[in-house]
């Protein structure tokens, strides 16, 4: 009798249910996981730059942690960030100070989110009569964002200096 009703559970086609959806399971992740293939051949690597390689290695070196720790109070320059009144969240006064006077050359402010590199930018930065460098910088978004300042000072004074903090931008 049990014989009956296991032929009675069985399809016409002599499946049973159980293997069926197990087939049907397969079927389905290796559809999803061609799908997938399709798009990684067919999407690009995303890469935007031909140089990807350079700037990969050159943004390891700016961010270096010697250069982005908290001690940067120790440093022989000091980034510090402060709020423009009048203006929206996202506007920031970046200063560079040192003990010494800093020479004279061109500054560049280079910010590098590392979440997401599609926000990175630079931003030139003006010499002020104290010594320092200055800059008034609109960022795009809030969140985290690495701040490198590279002057060219040329072989003369000392090369490239560079100076850098790790900061937070909230509203």
């Amino acid at each position: 009798m049990g014989d009956a009703g296991d032929d009675e559970n069985r399809s016409t086609s002599g499946l049973n249910r159980w293997t069926v959806s197990i087939g049907l399971i397969l079927c389905v992740v290796l559809a999803v996981n061609g799908y997938m293939a399709y798009l990684a051949f067919e999407g690009g690597p995303g890469l935007v730059v031909s140089d990807y390689y350079e700037r990969g290695k050159s943004y390891a070196a700016r961010t270096d942690p010697r250069y982005l720790s908290g001690k940067q109070n120790r440093a022989p320059g000091v980034i510090s960030i402060s709020s423009v009144e009048g203006e929206n969240s996202f506007v920031r006064r970046v200063r560079l100070t040192a003990e010494e006077k800093l020479p004279v050359a061109e500054a560049t402010l280079f910010l590098y989110r590392p979440s997401d590199a599609s926000k990175d930018f630079s931003f030139p930065m003006k010499a002020t009569q104290e010594g320092g460098y200055t800059a008034v910088v609109r960022f795009p978004v809030k969140g985290y964002w690495d701040l490198i300042v590279e002057i060219n000072a040329g072989d003369k004074q000392g090369g490239i200096l560079k100076y850098a903090r790790r900061i937070e931008v909230t509203r």
